[in-house]
């Protein structure tokens, strides 16, 4: 793990580096530091720890309309698509893809200006568009497309994506066909929206791209990283040869400032304009009545999960799985620990406003009948209050990252209500990277998992891709890459793979929504609820913020007025 300057420290740095960066706005690229794993990697924004700011020192200068500050909560390495951390939103600033998401989540062309897929959905015909350029100056070719899905299915974090990939070919200058072996529940959102392209003359000379430096950070999006400062800040400047329009910034510059509560202390004192992590709820009447700050709220689909180890007893048993779910007051969780700004759960994982929702599926809250199960299944009570199953005592770890406080609030009161049921439960929290190496190593569910129970929330793109979703569940690691807790039902496996196969869109949300009821009913995870978000920023340096539904402002819409839609 990084030793973080101490926050009062770390902020003074930050900003004398703001006072040079804002003078200039130019500089060279700073040197590499090592990579850090974590394509699809769940989310790790971090809460507040204190709400007065206290910031010393001289008031900096204003930021010109050109330039936007926006706190970032944690270095993502060389920013490349094999060396960030956490699947960041911003590294869509800097790399596109064939496909983008507008604010609705709805599909537009982007490298590729036209698509045709063919009746089987085993063909997709691309058109790549015309005058496009690497960040160097370089054409973006056929032959760039080509080769990012070579090198990607060979190099990238999930490579089974890739398994189902039968041939990728260039026809001709502006052609490329992708020929799937077998159809995919969402080829489109899931890979052609979700892989960035990257640049052949670069990559091909790079054998391991995750220890490669910034040096490679060469994209094609609408923003350049012109620095990078390790565990202090990156500066992205807009590509002025961008294809699909001029970006509304000029330059944006994004100090690491690990500690929320030390982020907003600067957003209220103007030494940055935007905090990229959302505000915590306790904090949102204290933002929006500060006269130079506005809001902007929404839907978040990423939900606070706790996740079993299915493969260690007694987990390994959904009638205890169930039990456990059905203690859990999901309703005190949400007015306790989220004062009731966020949406109750769908048992079946996905978000009540997901596009692939159908039928959400209620929570149930049963203390009574979690006993019962509990019973039923053997699990005696003791003396001291605690069930012994098997012989053994039912004596529990649940893991919680220790960066979010509020994350580590829901752990201790879940304990409390699993107390109440005959179940002793310890919290660990820990730093992110240490819970990863228990729950996910190496972000590779092949590499088995050393846990009971854990506090997890992926990102939120898994309540809108079809294919990730299925990936949840699966019990073969090349499908089930995020099935993190090794749960394994064959029912499910085969329902994932008629989600995988349906031709139409109607049968995908009907195979959907037979995996949520399985997930409902086995539990391999037990949904709690999805914080909405509000985020805090300064109007008067940029007000031209567009929320991505489920996700967020931090995203390409809110950056670039795209032309062609």
């Amino acid at each position: 793990m990084r030793n973080w300057i101490p926050t009062g420290g770390r902020l003074a740095i930050v900003m004398v580096a703001f006072a040079t960066i804002v003078a200039s706005c130019t500089g060279d690229a700073a040197t590499t530091t090592t990579t850090s794993p974590g394509d699809d990697a769940p989310t790790t924004t971090q809460g507040t720890e204190e709400t007065t700011p206290t910031t010393e020192g001289e008031p900096e200068p204003p930021t010109t309309a050109s330039t936007l500050r926006m706190s970032i909560s944690q270095d993502e390495s060389t920013l490349t698509p094999f060396t960030h951390v956490s699947s960041p939103p911003f590294l869509d600033l800097v790399w596109d893809s064939l496909l983008i998401s507008d604010s609705d989540n709805q599909l537009h062309p982007l490298v590729a200006s036209e698509l045709e897929v063919s009746e089987d959905r085993l063909t997709f015909t691309m058109k790549i568009r015309e005058g496009q350029t690497w960040h160097d100056g370089e054409p973006l070719t056929v032959d760039d497309v080509v080769f990012t899905f070579d090198y990607q299915a060979e190099n990238g974090f999930l490579p089974g994506q890739f398994s189902i990939i039968e041939s990728v070919e260039a026809v001709d200058d502006s052609t490329v066909v992708i020929q799937l072996s077998e159809t995919a529940a969402d080829f489109e959102r899931d890979m052609l929206a979700t892989i960035d392209m990257i640049p052949e003359h670069i990559f091909s000379n790079v054998e391991d791209p995750r220890t490669a430096g910034i040096e490679v950070a060469i994209g094609s999006g609408p923003y350049m990283i012109s620095e990078y400062a390790p565990d202090e800040l990156y500066v992205l400047t807009a590509n002025p040869n961008y294809a699909m329009g001029t970006p509304k910034l000029e330059t944006i510059i994004m100090p690491i400032i690990p500690q929320a509560s030390t982020a907003f202390a600067a957003l209220r004192s103007g030494e940055i304009d935007m905090v990229s992590a959302p505000l915590e709820t306790q904090l949102i009447d204290q933002f929006e009545a500060a006269p130079d700050l506005a809001i902007l709220r929404g839907s978040n689909f990423s939900p606070e999960l706790l996740v079993f180890n299915a493969e260690r007893p007694p987990f390994d048993q959904p009638e205890i799985r169930k039990a456990i779910a059905m203690a859990i007051d999901t309703d005190e969780l949400i007015e306790v620990v989220a004062l009731g700004i966020a949406t109750p759960p769908n048992a079946g994982f996905l978000h009540p406003e997901s596009p692939l929702t159908t039928s959400p599926i209620p929570h149930e809250f049963d203390p009574a009948g979690a006993r019962a199960a509990l019973d039923a299944a053997g699990a005696t009570l003791g003396d001291d209050g605690v069930r012994t199953i098997n012989g053994e005592r039912m004596s529990f770890t649940l893991l919680v990252e220790s960066t979010r406080p509020n994350t580590v609030r829901v752990t201790e009161l879940v304990s409390g209500m699993l107390g109440d049921v005959g179940i002793e439960v310890a919290v660990e929290a820990l730093e992110p990277l240490t819970l990863y190496s228990s729950v996910w190593p190496e972000f590779n569910v092949a590499n088995g998992r050393d846990f009971d129970m854990s506090m997890f929330n992926w990102q939120p793109v898994l309540s809108i891709r079809a294919g990730r979703f299925g990936g949840l569940v699966h019990s073969d690691p090349v499908r089930g890459t995020l099935n993190i807790g090794g749960f394994s039902d064959a029912e499910t496996d085969e329902l994932v793979a008629t989600l995988d196969t349906a031709p139409t869109s109607e049968e995908r949300l009907a195979a959907i929504q037979s995996i949520a009821e399985n997930i409902a009913e086995l539990v391999p995870f037990v949904t709690l609820y999805y914080p909405d978000t509000a985020f805090a920023y300064r109007p008067g340096a940029f007000d031209g913020w567009e929320y991505r539904k489920g996700l967020g402002p931090v995203d390409p819409n809110s950056f670039v007025d795209f032309n062609d839609w």
